[in-house]
């Protein structure tokens, strides 16, 4: 299935092609667009036309618009204030205040307020990913006394599904560099696999080589030499559920995002579309700015004529003299007897026509659901496209609501793992079920709700 062209121009395979959108979130496709502009256009052109525009990003405003379900900060049920330290919390007072007042209507009285700062930023970024990329992680651990959170990019995972619940993985590869000594090994993979709950085993292992169902086959096992010890494995496996029916189980600690229903893990077909749409929208508007360059004015000639008084420029340039609005300028004929000739052409391209259709592809590609940027359309948003976009971001708030969910109930087992194994710690036992979470205009319809319970007129018998 044709998905698009890679930089030597064959096609683009759908990791590739998430690479390139991840390249896009970053800001850093000049290149890429670089390359597309001479595929299109060709070696000559691109020269010609001198520059990559990366000023318009379709792929990066799809995301923005809807990556919003974490500002601001959800409303969480379930935290203790400890575990909001060790996550890492600046959230202001005031805004706890607000929170907590809705305990009446949602009829919690402990641990209301908003997800802890250090996370809800976190989880802002790999929204973003997880919406144009179609997925992405989150990596737990605690480690030098304190808990660690990274974001794991969707090119970077490998793995496989577990049957029963295809989306969620029971073996996991993650592609880090890790340095050993000197040296940095960019294939090297941390490798959790719960296959077996009964044995299973966490490892780095240096270029393994992934298969179309998600294992992996040979590489070599660099475990010792990072960690000073073997392999993880069996009772040594640290990651592992500490209360009730999951109590000593294995988990991966990884959470990763779907963006779509995950029929299987790692599905990065959906969003190509996106991908060549962004590129060929850069191309059209490095072109635009091309055109208004060099092909936007008259060509003018003359044949048989030289300027007096105009030196010849280096690289066989034009004659020129300076120019103004007073200047007079005196031509003559190069032979008498031929009298030279001025010609004048109309412009080789209109700007403001070609503008008029780069905005309308671009129009195209945001009309793809809703505008990822409504000024680009001209005029102010319409009513229906306002409310078109609020449910485009509701339809989210169930995804977030799972994964955030799943997450909060690992952190809250490293967390409790940790502390049971480290002696200068307090042992905790942050629950690790049944974690609630609110988003935007949930909270609005709730501090709504909370409202008219206090307006509403009291009754006394």
């Amino acid at each position: 299935m044709r998905k698009g062209v890679n930089a030597s121009g064959g096609m683009r395979s759908p990791l590739q092609d998430v690479e390139l959108r991840e390249q896009m979130i970053d800001e850093r496709w000049m290149d890429a667009l670089w390359r597309e502009i001479e595929r299109q256009l060709g070696k000559t052109r691109q020269e010609i036309n001198g520059i990559a525009d990366t000023s318009q990003n379709p792929a990066l405003d799809y995301g923005t618009v809807r990556s919003v379900c974490y500002t601001p900060p959800p409303l969480t049920t379930g935290i203790e204030q400890g575990m909001a330290t060790a996550i890492g919390d600046n959230s202001g007072l005031a805004l706890y205040r607000r929170y907590a007042q809705l305990a009446g209507v949602l009829g919690e009285g402990e641990n209301i307020g908003p997800m802890p700062s250090d996370l809800a930023w976190l989880l802002a970024q790999v929204m973003l990913y997880w919406v144009v990329c179609n997925e992405c992680g989150v990596y737990v651990n605690h480690s030098d006394g304190k808990l660690v959170k990274k974001l794991v990019l969707p090119s970077a995972m490998r793995g496989m599904g577990d049957p029963a619940n295809p989306g969620e993985p029971i073996l996991l590869g993650w592609n880090r560099p890790i340095r050993v000594d000197d040296r940095v090994y960019s294939d090297a993979w941390d490798v959790w696999d719960v296959r077996n709950p009964d044995a299973p085993s966490y490892s780095i292992i240096r270029g393994p080589n992934w298969q179309e169902d998600g294992s992996y086959v040979g590489g070599q096992d660099m475990t010792q030499d990072v960690l000073g010890h073997g392999p993880l494995k069996g009772e040594k496996y640290p990651w592992r559920w500490t209360q009730g029916d999951r109590a000593g189980q294995p988990f991966i600690p990884v959470q990763v995002y779907h963006g779509r229903y995950p029929h299987a893990l790692f599905n990065r077909n959906p969003g190509s579309g996106l991908t060549q749409g962004t590129l060929t929208h850069g191309v059209l508007q490095s072109f635009l700015l091309h055109i208004a360059r060099d092909c936007s004015w008259p060509d003018r000639n003359v044949r048989g004529l030289n300027l007096v008084g105009a030196a010849a420029q280096e690289h066989d340039s034009p004659q020129s003299i300076p120019n103004d609005p007073a200047a007079i300028k005196q031509w003559e004929d190069e032979n008498p007897e031929k009298p030279g000739q001025f010609h004048q052409w109309n412009p080789g391209a209109d700007p403001d026509k070609f503008q008029d259709f780069v905005r309308s592809h671009r129009q195209m590609l945001d009309e793809k659901s809703v505008p990822a940027d409504i000024s680009s359309i001209g005029g102010d948003p319409l009513t229906h496209q306002l409310e078109s976009m609020k449910r485009e971001i509701e339809k989210y708030y169930p995804i977030c609501r799972k994964y955030d969910g799943m997450l909060l109930e690992k952190i809250a087992a490293v967390l409790n793992r940790a502390s049971m194994a480290d002696d200068a710690m307090t042992t905790t036992s942050y629950q690790e079920s049944g974690y609630g979470l609110l988003y935007r205009t949930e909270i609005d319809e709730l501090r709504d709700a909370a409202r008219q319970a206090a307006e509403a007129p009291t009754t006394t018998e």
